[in-house]
């Protein structure tokens, strides 16, 4: 960068002493380029994307493994797990600085493992499959659609505690889940509603109610924000919705026809949010979509990538945005980011 011009020196040194360089001017004219277009940083993609630092981490889905890279240097793919059992099939993920914890959409195994030397470790197994998966401080959370329940354990592994039905009933098939320092919200497939309840257990109170299929949900701590397709083909729409945490009447901020929506981040001011077109007579192989809208409902959305094959999931760092686009045949899919 321009303001890390100057006079450098360089110290060489070893067990019989040191010698030092010559200064020497560095001038700087500008900033390195910036990708603009989509660029491809590891060629096998899957379900799910977290970033944390300089980690990226993704999810294999029914391909069995998690992956990383860096950020700084994309392409250099790590495994951090590889399938142990035929039916394990890694979905949605948790990034902290220096440990990844994930569920397994089949069998319902949570599991941790660092992102230095710690191997994994699964910490439990769920009675049903386990959707999404989120954290509230120590305590990993997630929920079983099956089980029509919420669940909570320590990330540090040991008990397993039913976390909705402890205080109250109202759960049918709770999908995805999020957290703020206040509550935990979900969806629910069933009753198609969005549900909010005070973390330790409380009342649950109902946001929305009539929202069809209900894909994601995320929270910034005071709006709550979540992906709702309604219809059937070829009439069906994926909206982009969200409320006060404190409740008020829901507000539409985007609507896509015919696509399935997959998967929303909230980074301020915007909220990116991921749309396949897969499930309608007009839809093709490459017709999903990368989009974003303002946060604040003050603005229209716009695509910021089309013709993407299948994209999930998808999230944010400082500078990029990244998205996953899962596979299709030979097609082995592959993560993708875009400078924001």
């Amino acid at each position: 960068m321009p303001d890390d011009a100057g006079l450098y020196s360089v110290v060489v040194s070893n067990t019989q002493g040191s010698i030092v360089s010559t200064v020497a001017p560095l001038s700087v004219t500008g900033a390195p380029p910036v990708p603009i277009g989509p660029m491809m940083i590891a060629a096998k993609g899957g379900v799910d994307v977290a970033v944390n630092g300089s980690a990226v981490v993704w999810t294999g889905g029914g391909s069995g493994f998690v992956h990383a890279t860096s950020s700084l240097c994309p392409g250099r793919v790590r495994s951090i797990f590889e399938r142990v059992g035929s039916d394990d099939a890694p979905w949605r993920l948790v990034l902290t600085d220096s440990l990844v914890f994930w569920c397994d959409g089949n069998n319902g195994s949570i599991w941790r493992a660092g992102l230095g030397s710690e191997s994994q470790v699964r910490l439990a197994q769920s009675a049903n499959m386990v959707y999404s998966i989120t954290r509230s401080g120590s305590d990993l959370l997630w929920t079983d659609p099956a089980g029509a329940n919420l669940q909570v354990m320590s990330v540090d592994g040991g008990r397993v505690s039913d976390y909705a039905l402890r205080a109250a009933s109202g759960t049918a098939a709770p999908n995805a889940v999020a957290v703020d320092d206040r509550n935990v919200y979900w969806n629910d497939v069933s009753q198609q509603t969005v549900n909010e309840m005070p973390l330790g257990g409380g009342p649950i109170t109902t946001l929305a109610s009539g929202q069809g299929y209900l894909s994601a949900i995320a929270t910034d701590g005071g709006d709550v924000f979540w992906i709702s397709v309604v219809g059937a083909a070829p009439n069906q729409t994926t909206y982009e919705m969200k409320t006060s945490r404190n409740g008020g009447t829901p507000q539409q901020l985007a609507t896509l026809p015919t696509t399935f929506g997959a998967a929303l981040v909230v980074d301020r001011p915007y909220i990116y949010w991921t749309a396949q077109a897969i499930s309608t007579p007009t839809a093709i192989v490459g017709s999903g979509s990368l989009s974003r809208v303002p946060a604040d409902g003050a603005g229209v959305s716009e695509v910021v990538v089309g013709e993407l094959m299948f994209p999930a999931g998808v999230a944010t760092d400082t500078h990029f945005v990244y998205w996953i686009e899962d596979s299709l045949g030979p097609f082995r899919g592959r993560v993708m980011r875009l400078a924001k």
